[in-house]
């Protein structure tokens, strides 16, 4: 199992929230699997969300999904 994290982490907004961005692949019986660690502080409590995915329509989808996101 290969892993590797393709690009150092950087910052991106979701529902108006600044969000650290972690970027990972893994490499599993020669499946390429693409994942992003979202996280960030709110109100005291640490969030994280986590896409997994292996195509490009699979994270043009999950994204569309994030950018709906909204934070009350």
């Amino acid at each position: 199992m290969e892993i590797s994290f393709p690009k150092d982490i950087y910052t991106q907004q979701l529902g108006g929230i600044d969000f650290d961005v972690m970027e990972m692949e893994v490499s599993i019986r020669g499946i390429v699997v693409k994942q992003k660690y979202y996280a960030t502080i709110m109100k005291g409590y640490a969030l994280s969300i986590i896409v997994s995915f292996t195509t490009d329509e699979e994270q043009a989808s999950l994204q569309k999904i994030l950018d709906a996101v909204i934070f009350k």
